[in-house]
């Protein structure tokens, strides 16, 4: 756990102020040892920041057994760290379970109005989506507006 702490510590240092990646994983190890709530920790990050903050993340649950409930943006990245996925739609929940049986197209379509394709991650057998767009019925209607 220190040795995961100080590499996170020696890379939390942008323009001079301590970035996200640090601030996110030092509140873990300060907070309950089996749990922690993590908010859009990579919101705004480059790919490379990104990876920075969860696989410390992911280290703290596949090696010391934490429970970390975490709220992310990036449907790739959700499936590629998560064991269980909840996806909401209108403020209640639309469908849960592992990511396998949560992302699909058919879940995509209804939830966001994308039009996807679902591919096993070819390393890890995870579902990456591919967006194409948006759904027609779905565009047409968000162009036209309220009625």
């Amino acid at each position: 756990m220190l040795t995961a702490h100080a590499a996170i510590d020696n890379h939390c240092q942008y323009h001079g102020r301590r970035c996200r990646r640090g601030t996110v994983c030092q509140g873990l190890y300060d907070s309950d040892p089996l749990a922690g709530f993590v908010y859009e920790p990579t919101i705004c990050l480059d790919m490379a920041h990104t990876l920075e903050v969860l696989e410390p993340l992911n280290h703290l649950d596949s090696e010391e057994g934490r429970t970390i409930l975490m709220i992310l943006r990036d449907l790739n990245n959700d499936a590629r760290y998560s064991h269980h996925m909840v996806v909401l739609s209108e403020g209640r929940g639309f469908t849960a379970g592992p990511p396998g049986e949560v992302v699909t197209g058919e879940v995509l379509r209804e939830v966001f109005s994308v039009e996807t394709e679902i591919l096993p991650d070819p390393r890890t057998g995870v579902p990456l989506c591919i967006s194409y767009g948006l759904r027609q019925a779905a565009h047409s209607s968000r162009m036209e507006g309220p009625r």
